[in-house]
Order: structure tokens, then sequence, then C-alpha cells
């Protein structure tokens, strides 16, 4: 596998002088109890309080904690970034490759791979310092110097992509304990993690499995079990706890791990039901809370329920963004007060943001909701394409690029530019642009002198790229003849595209129009079948002027395939030099560039089941569809699912 990155400029580093930070497992049972987003925003409020926080997404069978960041993350989808996963791999891979078998003379050997700070990213907040009259963790500032500010870095559950399943079923954890003396190696993580971090935020996998035995017994100090107020979740819930809190208590009969049982999602209809269940819940979690004096578990009782907002159920946005604060019966309130009693620290009081940031936020998050990252136009339910135009003001008159928009919507069917001259009125410009960027199917760079000095527009090139938009470069021509205005950025140099000049304003207009529209013509149809979105986009055809697009479909287990799909070019034809593969809409990213080696361009990835794949040719003039459920030598349950 490839090397993971090094840690992150300006991550935190271990302070020594400091107590060590505190490590929470928050687990359920059963799934949709809302433990993901409670931790989330537990782990900003202990940010926003000034402390250093790592929230880790361990349920590597369905991972989701990113979500709720999405708005503050670079990667928002992880499908660029390693996690939990590549770091178990790279331990593994290491071990492999020394042959040792843990010993308590060669315990050290695995040390350098022992910190998550190689796959941890911020989530990109400025949270402010601790505040003085906040007690925290012993690394206050001294002699008169300014407290850190708090920080929140996520570790994913690991990069996104067609492989992930498989490499989660790949880690055998046995092998783990058994071969690499994976427990010793766990406690040198959690040792690393102390000491750079305040709290330490883990998501456990519901149920009983090797990662939640992993999860509620070796890793934390403290587990905030959350369940819903059915027989099943609470019964199921204890019964873990319990035994955890068993397998962790001392010889000396000292209990080493604090339990917090926390009820979710409580309806306060069916009064009577309710006080049932509640009293259920107490008498089966009583011996958990004994760190808990009598009054304490009391009061604790009485406040640790989490009501159930409806509002919640249907995006993972935080209560920290989405409510104001100082407002009772929300569900911030309820993680507020969660935070105060589970780890000790005071939420920090007045709001998280001015409220019109809060509302900027709101949006973001319901932008992220909609988005997805990917290569080439789609559809939206008004049939409009999305167009994003970076430019520099000193390349063009305005009333030039206002030619420009204004050609490109009136000849290409559905198209929408944006540029700043689209900025409403009182809007942030820098929160409109990156918006508009985030949100375009097509990002237009009109590339001038000036715009390569632009450090706004490397920027929006740099972003559009990560975030695999179609790029389409417009080189501006001087009307002198030294001609273009110099080299293409590298990152663009591989792209067709155009020119414009204002010697021939018209023609080359005319040219970008056409382009455009055969780019964004066969994108504007809706799927004729929404579970297989690339059916009948691309003309239906396996063949077309002499190319070929072919399938093979291989079982590598009784549930997963491994599919390659391949582009044959007609013998001695050389103008084509790549194929994008469209793909179904599970994978990430969904558009695949692969280049001709030969006469073949083809792409390799596991499936579950069979999908159709559509396949652009050069500049798109040609192209090729493929129903993989018509392979008749593929393996029968692939082609049924």
């Amino acid at each position: 596998m490839s090397q993971l990155s090094s840690p992150m400029e300006g991550s935190p580093r271990p302070i020594p002088e400091r107590a060590p930070g505190r490590i929470f497992t928050f687990y359920s049972y059963k799934g949709g109890t809302g433990r993901s987003m409670s931790l989330a925003n537990v782990a900003w409020i202990l940010a926003q309080a000034g402390h250093r926080v790592l929230a880790i997404d361990w349920d590597l069978e369905a991972p989701g904690l990113h979500r709720y960041f999405a708005p503050f993350l670079d990667d928002p989808e992880m499908v660029e970034t390693p996690g939990l996963i590549d770091f178990f791999d790279q331990f593994q891979d290491g071990a492999r490759r020394e042959n040792l078998k843990q010993t308590e003379g060669n315990a050290a050997w695995f040390e350098e791979y022992a910190s998550l700070l190689r796959v941890a990213v911020p989530v990109n907040h400025p949270f402010p310092p601790r505040s003085a009259d906040k007690p925290g963790l012993g690394n206050e500032a001294e002699g008169g110097k300014p407290a850190p500010s708090g920080c929140l870095h996520l570790v994913s559950a690991g990069r996104q992509g067609p492989s992930y399943a498989m490499r989660v079923a790949g880690i055998r954890w046995d092998e783990f304990y058994e071969r690499f003396g994976g427990g010793i190696f766990l406690e040198a993580v959690k040792a690393q993690l102390r000491q750079t971090y305040d709290f330490i935020l883990i998501d456990s996998r519901t149920g009983l499995s090797d990662t939640a035995g992993i999860c509620t017994v070796q890793m934390p100090d403290d587990l905030v079990v959350c369940y819903t107020l059915n027989r099943q979740s609470m019964l199921g819930a204890a019964a873990t706890a319990e035994s955890a809190s068993g397998m962790r208590r001392k010889p000396s009969g000292e209990y080493s791990l604090r339990v917090w049982p926390v009820a979710m999602r409580v309806e306060l209809a069916e009064k009577d039901r309710l006080e049932a269940a509640r009293t259920l819940a107490r008498d089966r979690f009583s011996g958990l809370v004994r760190h808990l004096s009598r009054e304490e578990r009391r009061e604790y009782w009485g406040q640790s329920e989490v009501l159930y907002f409806p509002y919640y159920a249907y995006e993972e946005v935080l209560a920290t963004v989405a409510d104001r604060p100082g407002t009772t019966a929300t569900l911030l309130s309820a993680m507020e007060g969660l935070t105060r009693r589970v780890t000790g620290v005071m939420p920090r009081s007045g709001p998280y943001f001015s409220e019109e940031e809060r509302r900027n936020l709101v949006e973001r998050y319901r932008t992220a909701a909609r988005k997805e990252t990917e290569s080439v136009p789609r559809a939206t339910g008004s049939g409009v394409v999305r167009m994003f135009l970076s430019y520099s003001q000193r390349d063009l008159p305005r009333e030039r690029v206002a030619a420009l928009v204004a050609g490109i919507e009136a000849g290409v069917p559905g198209a929408r530019v944006f540029w700043d001259e689209k900025v409403a009125f009182g809007e942030d410009w820098s929160e409109a642009l990156a918006r508009e960027l985030r949100e375009a199917e097509v990002v237009l760079f009109l590339i001038g002198k000036e715009w390569q000095r632009s450090k706004l527009c490397l920027s929006e090139m740099t972003t559009a790229m990560r975030l695999k938009k179609r790029t389409i470069p417009l080189l501006l021509v001087s009307e002198t003849p030294s001609g273009p205005v110099g080299p293409l950025p590298p990152e663009v140099r591989h792209i067709r595209g155009t020119q414009i000049s204002e010697k021939n304003w018209e023609n080359d207009l005319a040219k970008l129009v056409r382009g455009l529209a055969q780019l964004t013509e066969r994108k504007l149809a809706v799927a004729v079948d929404p579970e297989d979105p690339q059916k009948g986009r691309w003309g239906g055809s396996p063949t077309r002027a002499g190319y070929v697009l072919s399938g093979q479909v291989t079982a590598i287990s009784s549930e997963w395939f491994d599919v390659v799909v391949r582009v044959q070019r007609p013998a001695g034809d050389s103008g084509a030099t790549k194929v994008i593969f469209h793909l179904h809409d599970t994978f990430k990213p969904q558009a695949v560039e692969a280049s001709f080696r030969g006469d073949t361009a083809e792409w390799q990835g596991s499936a579950w089941g069979a999908f159709t794949v559509g396949a652009e040719v050069g500049d798109g003039s040609v192209t090729l569809e493929l129903d993989l459920a018509q392979l008749p030598d593929a393996p029968k349950v692939f082609r049924e699912r």
C-alpha cells in the first residue's frame, strides 16, 4: 500500500508535564440511537471550550462520523484521505515484513507505526483558547502566556472507495492480537494519544464484534453507552457494558472503567410505558454507575436523557450549528449537558457562531448533503448544468466576461454560469465563491497572465482538481504575434480546452459553445433506471466507430467480484489517448480516467453486483455503453443482483 501521510502541518505535538488525556468510547448495542451524532457534538463543544480533541471513527463496517464535519473538511467524502483501516494496514504490513512475533524483548519495534497523527485531519474552524476560569487538564497557560487554542481533529474509518469493504473484511483481528502483539501496540497508540490530546472520542461499532470489544474494553477510560428505551437496545447495551466493566476490574477489586448510560431519542408520549422503560433501564444499569455517589446518581438519572428531535433524523448536521445557544429543550442544550456530566468540562457560554455564520453553515450542510463529488455534469430536477467561471479581472474587461457568460448560457442548453458578478448584495464573497465552486459540475478556467499570478485563481484550480470536477482550460491569446500568454499550469496541460482571442472572438466563442453543448447534451437526460444511473446515457451500444467496450467478471469471494472493463481502439488509430469510464454512483470517484496502453484502456475494481458502464473516448465524440448484467460469462449471482 502507499505510504501514509506525515503528521499534518500545525497539528498539536506531545506536550510534557501535563495530565494525560482521557479516552471516551461512545457505544450502542443497536444502530439508530444517535451515538455518532452525540460524539460529534461533544467533540465540538470540548474544542469550543479550548481543549485539544481527537474524534476517531472506529465503526469500520458502517463509517459515517465524517459527515457531521463535512463542511469543515478538505475532503468531505473521505475519498482521498487515509484513515483507521489504512493505519492498521500499514502496521500489519510492517509486522509481516519484519516477520516478528511480539515478545517483551522486542516490544519497541512497532512504535514508529503507533502515531495516529499520520491519518488525522483538521476540522477547519478557529476554535478559541481555554478561558482562564475553565479548569482543564493541567496544561493552562503559565507565565502570562496565552492559553493554547482548542482544536478538533478527525481520524476517519479510512479512504472510501470500491475496495474499502474488502480491506475491512481482510483485517484478521485474531492475527492482529496473537501474531503481531496488537494489544501492546494499542497501548502504545493510547500513550501517544494521551500525550497529544486532552480528549480522545471513539465512535464504536454496534453490537458484539472484535472491533466493538477493542473499543469498549481495551481503549477507553470512560464508556458512554447510548441506548433507546426498548428492551432489545437496553438489555443488549447493559450486558455489553457490564461485561466490559468486569473485564477491566483490577486485581484489587477496583473498577477502572467509568460507565455513563445515556437514554437517547426519548419521546414523552405514552407516559406509563415511558416510566416503565425508565425503571427497567435504571435497574439494569444501576450497578454500572458506581463511580457516582447516591446523590449524584439521583441527579444523573433525572438529567441525562436526550429527547428525540425529528429534524436531526434527516441530515447529519451538528446541533452546535443548527440550534441557538441558551435555548432549553433543544438538542444543543442536551449535548452541552451530556458534555458537562461525562467529561466535567463546562461548555463555553455565549454563541458558537454569529447568527449570519450559523445560517450560512446550515446551508453548507444542506449543500453537502445534496452534493455528489463527480467529474461530469449530472442532470438536476430542472435540467440545469451548473458551471463556474474562474478568471482574473485584470485579464479581460468585465463587459467581455459578461459577453462570454451570456454567450455560453444562450448557446448551451441548461447551462448556468456563475461568476463574481452573480454574488448577491450583502453576501460574503469568499463564502459565495467557495459554495458555487463546490456545487459546480463544470469549471471553466479563463487563463491569462494575471490569472496565473492570482493566488485565488490558482486556489480555485486546486480545489476543482481535488473535487474531480470536469475542468476546461480556456487560454487567452493576445493580439500580438507572440500568441499565447505562456505555458499552461501543469495541472491542466493534459486537459483538452480551447483558446479565446480578441481577434477571433466570435469564432472562438462559437467553438466553445459547440463543445460545451456536445459535452452536456447527453448528461441532461434523466436516468432510465434509478438503480442503474448510467443505463441509456451513452448510446446503449458497446461498439461504435471501431471502438469496442468489453467486460470480464471473476468471483473473488461469495459476496464480491473482480470487474475489469476495457476499451479496444481500432488498429493503427492513435488519435484518442484516454477513456473516461462512468461507473455506478456508489463508486467514488464515479468517473475514472484511463490512458491507452497500446490499443487498450481499462479500469479494474470490485463490485457486489452488476451495473452499466459508460465510456467516453478521447474528446467524448465516441461514447460506448455496456450493461455488465448482459455478460454471458459473468457469474449468475453477479448478473442477477
